[in-house]
């Protein structure tokens, strides 16, 4: 695997490289999916105001730095947003489902790393009784040239660290 030192990677990620539009097909034949799922003790409106806040993201999600949104209210459909992560890449995204308390869905646009050549991320909410949520998050990558290589050898870790941004989130949501 190719390291980067961090002058090289923000000399790369002076360039952006635009990603494939992806349908919700992805979900399901994307090369790689993710599928992570936590049960949280909170109302659909906490947990959809959560993922509505830019400033929840890096509380949450070691790897996101910063998150702006770069579309005006009101947000929905085809609002935009740009995720800063820890290491300074930037990744453009665009939402393709808003569905107030039930879910959100978005597209990587434009990435900093020429290693993605589509992504889609739906996170859905199912209400359970008795105060519990079951929040679903499906991230679907079609990884670019060799990082196909990578990503299947780091499978694991990718997985490891859904697992632990999604516990993360259930208690940001059930502390707040």
């Amino acid at each position: 695997m190719v390291a980067l030192n961090l002058p090289q990677l923000k000399r790369l990620n002076c360039q952006m490289f635009t990603c494939e539009k992806p349908d919700f097909d992805l979900l399901e034949s994307a090369p790689v999916v993710f599928n992570t799922k936590v049960k949280i003790n909170a109302t659909p409106e906490k947990i959809f105001n959560a993922w509505a806040d830019p400033n929840s993201w890096p509380v949450y999600v070691n790897e996101i730095g910063h998150v702006e949104y770069t579309s005006p209210e009101p947000y929905g459909v085809g609002t935009t947003r740009t995720v800063t992560a820890t290491n300074g890449m930037k990744i453009e995204e665009e939402y393709m489902a808003w569905e107030e308390n039930r879910r959100i869905a978005f597209y990587f646009k434009r990435i900093g790393m020429p290693v993605i050549a589509s992504a889609l991320e739906d996170y859905s909410i199912a209400e359970l009784g008795d105060g519990e949520c079951e929040v679903t998050w499906l991230f679907a990558i079609k990884p670019r040239g060799v990082f196909r290589i990578v990503m299947w050898l780091s499978k694991g870790t990718f997985k490891k660290n859904n697992r632990k941004a999604m516990d993360a989130f259930k208690a940001y949501v059930e502390s707040r």
